[in-house]
């Protein structure tokens, strides 16, 4: 059976507040099932958002401003990292499957945030948090895009 999401659990992977996953689905970038009074997402819904060339442009520079963010910070409590994956793109990439890695690794994760973005020619990958965190994950990520 295919996994699904809550809002709740869309809003807190993609780093956005719930109100702006209510707007992509009012707006018809995001789509999902209603189960009672619910949303409901899989993954192929997912999918189709991070595909919207407007969600990537607004990713894009949510992506620049939190690389900003990381480089301005002046104290931290212990080591942290912030990791780009930049991988070519590839028609037979199973995301789903990945998606599904990545989202159990980051529940076991100390402190560990990822973030993903498509172009037309690139998958990039965001990762950031404690050293061995990121550094599992980029392996995880690794494993799974194959060149």
């Amino acid at each position: 059976m295919e996994k699904l999401y809550t809002m709740n659990q869309i809003a807190e992977m993609l780093e956005l507040s719930v109100r702006t996953i209510q707007n992509y689905l009012k707006e018809g970038k995001l789509t999902g099932k209603k189960i009672g009074p619910q949303w409901r997402f899989t993954e192929k819904d997912l999918e189709r958002l991070f595909s919207d060339e407007s969600f990537i442009d607004e990713k894009n520079i949510d992506e620049n401003h939190r690389l900003q963010e990381f480089l301005k910070k002046d104290s931290v409590n212990k080591p942290e990292i912030f990791s780009i994956l930049n991988y070519p793109y590839k028609k037979d990439f199973k995301l789903k499957e990945l998606m599904k890695k990545i989202n159990e690794n980051i529940e076991k994760a100390n402190k560990c945030r990822f973030y993903f973005a498509s172009t037309a020619n690139t998958f990039k990958f965001f990762l950031e948090g404690d050293i061995e965190s990121v550094i599992n994950l980029q392996k995880i990520i690794d494993e799974n895009v194959k060149f």
